[in-house]
This record gives C-alpha cells, structure tokens and sequence, in this order.
C-alpha cells in the first residue's frame, strides 16, 4: 500500500479556495423547454438482408439486454419486404 502526502501551504489552500468561490459566482442556472425533437431510426435497414443478420448475430454474441433487444428489431426489420433488404 502507498501512502502519499501532500502538502500545501496556506497560501496556496487559500488561493484554491478563492479560485473556487469565484467558479461558482459564474454557474448559471437555466431551464430550456424543448418543443420538438428529431431523430433518426437507423436498425440496418439500407444493407442488405445478410449484413443485417450479421449486425444481429455480433450485437447477439454480447448477451447483454440491451444488445439482444436491438438485434431482435433489426432481425424484425429484415424480415419485412418494405425495408428493401
């Protein structure tokens, strides 16, 4: 185990104190009210049917919930003629 000590004088202690009170003099708190948002869907759906499957089986091998759930929509997504895969 390494211990480490370190010292400051009390000059500097104070200078870090004053540097900090003046940061906090210049937060500012604001709200934004949004209106509207745009996204993009983006599941494979300009590749092909087998790039499509690929993507689903590489985000499968992770085996987390949140890949699983996303290879289960592009596998969805593939299989629909509308998609033009």
């Amino acid at each position: 185990m390494k211990v480490v000590v370190e010292y400051r004088s009390i000059r500097q202690a104070r200078a870090s104190e004053m540097t900090f009170k003046n940061m906090i003099k210049g937060i500012v708190v604001f709200e934004i009210l949004l209106t509207r948002i745009e996204a993009k869907w983006k599941m494979s759906q300009n590749r092909d049917f087998d790039d499509a499957v690929g993507a689903a089986l590489g985000l499968e091998a992770n085996e987390d919930e949140n890949s699983l759930e996303v290879a289960s929509e592009i596998r969805a997504l593939a299989s629909r003629p509308s998609t033009g895969i």
